[in-house]
């Protein structure tokens, strides 16, 4: 393939990652009885109290039924990785959704990686680029959710 056609497409893939980052919402936008006000406090849990207070943690989950509503404190990577973001950046719910775009950038890097690995890079450019486009991938890349996370 040409040279210019592989610029082409990093651009588009550029364009992509910056405008999931552009769309990252403000602290104010986060809803705290959603799923990423769940994740926010879990992770604002473990990074005040430190890691030796998970037990505790799953033991309030289960202590009360009402919280079964929401997901299990059982994503100890995520939580993990969430903390030590925390530690870097502070706690916010924008730097949860900067974890996610952190995690989606990093999903682009490792499929293009596997993909040119495998199927060259004629197959692993176009393919990096539907991953950074795809619009389910783009809504996931900017919130604070663990899907993004989940995804590597």
């Amino acid at each position: 393939m040409k040279r210019q056609y592989y610029l082409v497409i990093i651009c588009f893939i550029l364009f992509s990652v910056f405008c999931v980052f552009q769309s990252i919402p403000k602290e104010y936008e986060f809803q705290n009885t959603a799923d990423e006000g769940y994740y926010f406090k879990c992770v604002n849990t473990i990074y005040e109290n430190g890691f030796s207070y998970f037990p505790s943690l799953v033991k309030d989950y289960l202590a009360n039924p009402s919280s079964y509503f929401n997901h299990p404190p059982s994503r100890i990577g995520y939580i993990l990785l969430a903390v030590l973001h925390f530690k870097i950046f502070g706690p916010s719910f924008t730097t949860l959704a900067i974890f996610s775009f952190f995690c989606y950038i990093l999903f682009i890097l490792v499929a293009f990686s596997f993909s040119s690995k495998f199927f060259g890079r004629a197959i692993a450019y176009p393919f990096a680029l539907l991953i950074a486009s795809s619009p389910l991938l783009i809504s996931i890349g900017r919130s604070a959710l663990v899907d993004s996370a989940f995804n590597l």
